[in-house]
């Protein structure tokens, strides 16, 4: 199964345009963090760009990211290679592992890593501030990235589902439209993936009034015991169904 996983990281080189389309979402937060910073004079902190852009971030990195979650997963299946390496005599769970093991690690790390480069880079700008508790924030972005973990698992599953990386890629701009159409944004539930998210973006404030008519403001970034718990219960439950199923549709294919 190693041998499989270094395959996998090894083709990675191949797959240069969902890269390129995640850079240039990714220089696109960048400008935005940028301009966001230039338009107040420096007021916006680290924290407060946190809470006002992780939704806009999320959304821009998921299309590329899902997309390359399907080519990892079965974007080798056009050449028989899979094929090959059960002839070669590796088990299907050998098989099958090598290609979700390193999807789901590889894009849970472009995941984080395309959250904390505009943090870094709006907290060197203009620090961290005092509107976000910083271990608030820290519980915030354990369960976007644990919901992020979910997403990634169902697309797991439906690549080894429908066996076809461009029938994946539709899907993933599905999920992308469904995003930017606000058709779920009111709705913030742990119940589905995307009104999960709903649910981790929903970060109230209030402002504080100080002498010398000071102002400033506080984000609430505190979530409650039963949200945490049914977040944590519908991301692992999900993500250990859809893991299951996906190696239950690989087991039982034909290869053809």
């Amino acid at each position: 199964m190693k041998n499989i996983m270094k395959a996998q990281l090894f083709q990675l080189q191949k797959e240069r345009l969902c890269f390129i389309v995640l850079a240039v979402m990714l220089i696109f937060v960048m400008y935005t963090a940028w301009f966001a910073d230039y338009a107040t004079s420096g007021d916006v902190s680290g924290g407060e760009f946190f809470v006002e852009n992780i939704s806009m971030i999320l959304q821009l990195i998921q299309l590329p990211i899902l997309m390359l979650v399907g080519q990892m997963c079965v974007g080798d299946f056009t050449d028989k290679t899979a094929n090959f390496e059960l002839m070669g005599g590796h088990k299907r769970c050998e098989v099958y592992l090598g290609r979700a093991i390193p999807a789901i690690l590889v894009n849970m790390l472009l995941s984080l890593i395309s959250i904390i480069i505009p943090l870094v880079f709006m907290t060197c700008l203009a620090g961290w501030g005092i509107e976000v508790i910083f271990s608030h924030f820290i519980l915030r972005l354990s369960m976007i990235l644990l919901v992020q973990f979910r997403l990634i698992c169902m697309f797991v599953f439906f690549s080894f589902l429908v066996k076809n990386q461009f029938v994946v890629m539709g899907i993933a701009y599905l999920y992308f439209a469904l995003n930017l159409s606000g058709i779920f944004s009111e709705t913030a539930s742990p119940m589905l993936t995307i009104t999960n998210f709903n649910l981790l973006y929903g970060m109230g404030g209030w402002y504080t009034y100080g002498i010398e008519d000071s102002v400033n403001l506080t984000y609430d970034l505190t979530m409650t015991a039963p949200e945490i718990a049914w977040t944590v219960i519908a991301s692992l439950g999900v993500s250990a169904v859809a893991l299951a199923l996906g190696y239950v549709f690989f087991k039982n294919d034909d290869m053809n």
